[in-house]
This record gives structure tokens, sequence and C-alpha cells, in this order.
């Protein structure tokens, strides 16, 4: 079965504002709530929804993955359970059916869970197919404090980040500085937290190079927008 690996922000209708990605994201991310994502707390598939022996393949293939990948499958079910409220065991059983399912290689079993989410919920295709994320928190000379104690606040959650610029650099067109969120779990924790914040924010994905497609088309603001600088368009 073909997947639609269309991005979110080339879907027909998407609200490229603030706005739009606040509509998108809002209810996702009370669903992946970090707190319930870092509590250890156990996760089964339930034969109720999707039988006895699918339940105990995929079982036994959620057990063989690492703890970030299990929490990337808790995240989409929950994802799905969410979206889908009543018609929760109708996406299952559709999900059963649209793959080959098998505990001989339990990643790529696991991966046809983040792949029909994905495909049928648009708050996961963001989160798909890229190496990481680069967030770049902006502000002004007199919030120089504000930012210091945002990007500690981030530090303390485990995420990597840099040093404040002196001044605007790049395409960034006022200061900033920038932190990365290496997977999911990362990518919760940094736009849950910089959601509640008052400082402009841009996220966007970086898929081994960093340009104009990612920094303008497929760029996601939190807060505000600011016009950044084409440097690559100048190069043409």
């Amino acid at each position: 079965m073909a997947i639609d690996r269309t991005p979110v922000w080339k879907m027909s209708g998407f609200d490229n504002s603030a706005a739009g990605f606040g509509e998108l994201f809002g209810d996702f991310l009370d669903i992946v709530e970090v707190p319930n994502l870092i509590a250890d707390e156990p996760f089964t598939w339930e034969s109720s929804l999707i039988g006895e022996d699918n339940a105990v393949l995929l079982n036994k293939c959620y057990e063989q993955l690492s703890k970030d990948k299990q929490l990337r499958i808790q995240a989409a079910v929950k994802v799905l359970k969410s979206s889908s409220g009543d018609n929760t065991r109708d996406h299952m059983n559709k999900m059963m059916n649209s793959y080959p399912w098998s505990d001989i290689d339990p990643e790529s079993t696991m991966s046809n869970v983040v792949d029909y989410v994905s495909r049928s919920f648009p708050a996961m295709r963001y989160l798909h197919n890229t190496n990481y994320y680069d967030v770049h928190v902006y502000f002004d000379d007199d919030q120089v404090e504000q930012a210091r104690a945002c990007k500690q606040s981030l530090a303390n959650m485990g995420i990597r980040c840099f040093d404040l610029c002196r001044g605007p650099v790049g395409p960034h067109p006022k200061r900033m500085f920038e932190c990365h969120a290496y997977n999911p779990l990362q990518y919760y924790k940094v736009a849950n937290f910089l959601s509640k914040q008052s400082l402009c924010v841009l996220i966007h994905p970086n898929d081994g190079y960093s340009g104009e497609q990612q920094h303008f088309e497929q760029a996601r603001w939190l807060n505000g927008k600011l016009p950044l600088i084409n440097l690559w368009r100048r190069r043409t």
C-alpha cells in the first residue's frame, strides 16, 4: 500500500501562520504531554481493539524496541486513540489491514504504526522522516535575561542549547539562540515548553541540509513571525 508522505506544510488548505501551527498542534501537544510520556507506565497492545493474535505479535515487537522508540509508539497510539474517539477500533483494524506484520524485524513492523498515524493525522506527519529539528528562539536586547532563563530551562530538560548570539546572524534578523531536538520526545518537550513562552520561535526540520526550503516552506512559528533574510535566493 502506497503511503502518503506529503509534508503537512504542503497540504491543501493548511494555514502556515502561527495560528495555524497552534490549531494543528494544540490538542496534539496535550495528548503527548511530557510527564505522561516520561512516566514509566506499562504499555500494551489491547486485544479488544486488534484481536488476540495481533496483540501478541505487536507486543512482542514493541518489547524489543529501545525506550526512545517505545515512547514514539506510545505517542502515535495516543494520537490515534484521541483523534479517532469512538472509531478507534475501526482505525486499528484499518491499520492492521494496511501493512504486512511480522516479528522478524520488530523495528520495521513498529514503524508501520507511525506511518499509519502520520498518514491519518497531520500532527504526526511533521515529526516524520527528518534527522532533527533546529529551534531558534528570538529576543530583543531588553529580553536577554528572559532568553537566558528560557535557555536554562531547556538545558535542564536535556536539550542541547547553544550560546546567545550577540547580534543578527545568517538569515535571522535579530538576536537569538538555537537548540536542537534530536528525537520525538525532545521535540515534544521543546514545542510544549516554548508554546507557553512569549518569545518568538522558529522551528524547522534539518534533513542534512538547512537551506531555503527548510527555513521558509517548512518553517513553523510560535508567538509571532519574523521576516527572515533569504540568503539562498541572493546567491542564485
